[in-house]
This record gives C-alpha cells, structure tokens and sequence, in this order.
C-alpha cells in the first residue's frame, strides 16, 4: 500500500470498513507521493460528502512530498491518536490494534472468554499470539481488524465464511458441531 493511501485509509478510518464510495479517492490517490491544490480539490470532488472533510485534512500537506518518516506523516497532517495507529499499520510497522471487535476475534479463534474478562490484559494477549510478531504481522492484524468488522460480529453471522474457520478458530469449530448436534436431535 502506498503511503498516500495509507494516509488517505487512516483519515477514512471508522469502526466499520472503508465503504466503497470512498474507494475511487484510494485508487486516484494510489500512484501520488504529494497532492497540489488541484489534486486536493479532484480528491474532494471524487470523494461522498461524508468523507469530504476527512480527506479535507490532505491539504495540511502543501503540495510537498509525504516524508518517508510516520511519524513526520502522523505530525505534519495531524493525525489523531486511533488515526495515527492505522497509518503506521498499514505502512508496516507492527502495531496491535486492540479493540473491542479485534479482541472478540482473537479470543472466539483462541477459544477463550478475553474478550467478556480482562480484555486488556487476556485480550491483548490473545491478539498478540493470533497476529504474531514477524514482519508479515502488520499486515495479519490489518485482516483481523477488517474481519472482525465484516464477518465475526457481536452475534458471530459470519462464521461459514470466515477464512480463519479453515485454521482452527475454536469458536467456529465449537458452532458447527453445536449445529451438527442440533440437527442430528431435530430430523
């Protein structure tokens, strides 16, 4: 992922999914390392007006090219907090991003109740040990954060689809034989 995009995915960040009406500014933005004041008035054009004053914040760069540095990145456009965490996860740096939805997941894979007790202690453990600490991890945590959001929600809908199901999430396996149970009392 570019660093624009990444910039442009952590102003956007919600705690739901990019909605596809902002995906047309993530791909003008994919090839760009600086955005002049016509870019910033194409991406404000391109972009739903939800997200317009958002993205708005893309003209604190002043046409100059994104530093190389996050954290000159995270200061220059003046990210807050929750928005600086995802743009350094997504430039690769290994960052935990323990939320409530993260948590659930990594505690229903792990078979454990972190995410109802001590949450930021278990769960955050649970997390580390589901993401794992290698240089692909930033990338892991971005797909759990993304799962957690779209597939395993508070009520688990999602479980048939789910990609971890196939790697041993015990919460997934412990549902289908809670079903296959069910379905054998019920012919």
């Amino acid at each position: 992922m570019t660093p624009m995009v990444a910039l442009a995915c952590a102003l956007l960040s919600r705690p739901f999914p990019i909605q596809a009406d902002d995906l047309p500014v993530l791909g003008w933005l994919r090839d760009r390392d600086r955005l002049d004041e016509e870019g910033l008035r194409t991406v404000l054009h391109l972009a739903p007006p939800n997200s317009r004053r958002r993205l708005g914040r893309l003209g604190r760069l002043k046409n100059a090219p994104l530093p190389q540095d996050a954290e000159a990145v995270i200061a220059q456009v003046g990210l807050r907090p929750a928005e600086a965490k995802v743009f350094r996860l997504l430039r690769g740096h290994d960052v935990l991003l323990a939320s409530a939805s993260t948590v659930r997941l990594a505690a229903r894979f792990r078979g454990t109740r972190s995410h109802e007790q001590n949450p930021l202690t278990d769960g955050r453990i649970d997390l580390a040990r589901l993401v794992g600490t290698d240089d692909a991890a930033p990338l892991r945590m971005a797909a759990v954060r993304h799962l957690s959001m779209t597939t395993c929600g508070p009520e688990a809908s999602g479980c048939r689809t789910c990609p971890l199901q196939s790697v041993g999430c015990v919460y997934a396996r412990q549902l289908e034989e809670r079903l296959e149970r069910d379905a054998a009392r019920d012919p």
